[in-house]
């Protein structure tokens, strides 16, 4: 009878859901990239958050389980850091590129569209924000104390376990944030949602087949974002009710590691299941049209 250690397990498990997640993720950028309605500034937001899924689970695949595997770690501690902070710095990036990207969709549907394209014409500032704001949450990875690394054991995971500060920045930043950020983009993409709904059943009898198709887009696109924050709140909750009974090594790493691994890989997929049939035809900025077509009402 072969028996499998909780290490080996580990390494199984992290390798064949970062190689998973991996091609899944870079799958979804290319969607994103050959797809109709996302352009522009909403196009990017996506790509960043796409972008995370890349980063967390090719991390994990190209540099965590080799070093599981040979002890890496000892002998080119330096690669580990960068790994780390590659891995840490996605996070903040992620939780501002989907914030602003709810922020965008909320405005493209809130009081008619009207205000939408004061927010299409200041697109600069937008990104302004998203570059400002990113980089003073990643800046701190930089510190000496701050910084992130790999620990293959006992348990698989990337973590700034340095100094206390670095625990400090974890529980702000990566977790106290994310909550934030799941507040956020939940209250807005719901709404947004709703708000939809009602405009494609007013559509239905007022306009053309044209532009209930371009609703439709927008309706399936923040079915989309909902179903990002139901994954997200669903994962949360379990790794959250899970922990409180976690008796060994092998819980904790499936708790934090696979569980983020598998999370990101998530995430990619729901963008492939939503707009792989939504190729690029070079017909414009729907969500402009989209606009146009509220402001009407």
């Amino acid at each position: 009878m072969i028996v499998i250690s909780d290490h080996a397990l580990q390494i199984i498990i992290c390798g064949m859901i970062g190689l998973l997640g991996t091609i899944a993720a870079i799958y979804s950028l290319v969607v994103i990239r050959r797809c109709q309605f996302l352009t522009g500034i909403v196009e990017h937001y996506c790509l960043i958050h796409a972008s995370s899924g890349v980063v967390i689970n090719a991390c994990h695949t190209i540099w965590a389980v080799p070093c599981a595997i040979w002890d890496l770690n000892a002998e080119l501690e330096w690669i580990s850091y960068v790994f780390g902070f590659f891995i840490y710095a996605i996070i903040p990036l992620a939780y501002v590129a989907r914030v602003s990207l709810a922020i965008n969709r909320w405005f493209s549907v809130a009081f008619h569209g009207r205000y939408y394209h004061h927010l299409e014409e200041q697109r600069i500032y937008c990104y302004a924000v998203l570059v400002v704001l990113s980089a003073i949450l990643i800046i701190p990875l930089l510190i000496p104390g701050c910084r992130c690394s790999l620990f293959t054991s006992p348990v698989i995971m990337f973590w700034t376990g340095e100094s206390a500060i670095g625990g400090l920045y974890v529980d702000v930043v990566q977790i106290k944030l994310g909550y934030v950020e799941i507040a956020i983009t939940a209250t807005l993409e719901v709404s947004t949602l709703l708000l939809l709904s009602r405009r494609l059943k007013k559509l239905e009898r007022t306009h053309t087949g044209q532009s209930r198709r371009q609703v439709g887009r927008q309706l399936r696109f923040a079915g989309q974002l909902v179903t990002f924050n139901t994954t997200e709140i669903a994962i949360l909750v379990v790794t959250s009710v899970c922990t409180q009974y976690a008796a060994t090594d092998f819980h904790m790493f499936l708790l934090f590691t696979a569980s983020w691994q598998f999370g990101a890989l998530l995430g990619n997929i729901i963008y492939i299941v939503f707009q792989r049939r939504s190729p690029k035809t070079g017909s414009g900025n729907v969500t402009l049209v989209q606009s146009r077509v509220f402001s009407r009402h």
